[in-house]
């Protein structure tokens, strides 16, 4: 699915506003439906969290991801979130048994940590087409702290385009 949405534009050839103004009512009614589509199945897990976690918030991308942000207290670690994860994990679990969704489901997936921004995320995924992901910060944590893993070697390939003159080309 692609993340960028132009639904103001015209066809190739024209400067047809009147087109464009319909094109674009329809295009946001039509991502407005997707985007419901995507955030419903989570609502009732995410009011759970809320309930437990007052100061989280959530917004939603046009990818299929809805992502939740926790942040963790100072006197806080990740432990202290096992009982939303199991939540959620629950909650994928029960999706996955309506049956009305296509695809694969992550009731416990792995985190991914990122170490520059001192977050970490876990994706629970139902269905090919949105993932819950729990963004939670331990910028505030006294017990969650970056730990250096030592380096890793990155290689590059670099590229550059080179055009030829029309004839260069044939007699290649």
């Amino acid at each position: 699915m692609d993340v960028s949405f132009v639904p103001y534009k015209s066809a190739r050839g024209t400067v047809d506003l009147t087109s464009a103004d319909s094109d674009y009512r329809k295009a946001i009614e039509d991502k407005m439906d997707h985007m419901r589509r995507i955030v419903v199945r989570w609502v009732p897990v995410m009011q759970k969290i809320v309930s437990l976690r007052p100061d989280c918030h959530w917004c939603a991308y046009d990818d299929g991801r809805v992502v939740m942000f926790v942040s963790l207290a100072p006197d806080e670690g990740f432990g202290h979130l096992n009982d939303i994860y199991e939540i959620v994990g629950a909650h994928v679990r029960h999706l996955e048994s309506l049956g009305s969704y296509k695809g694969s489901f992550t009731p416990e997936p792995d985190h991914e940590d990122d170490t520059l921004v001192q977050w970490r995320t876990w994706t629970f995924k139902a269905g090919d087409d949105s993932r819950l992901v729990l963004n939670c910060s331990f910028s505030m944590s006294q017990h969650c702290r970056l730990v250096e893993e030592g380096e890793e070697t990155v290689t590059v390939t670099k590229r550059r385009v080179v055009c030829e003159e029309p004839a260069f080309s044939a007699a290649a």
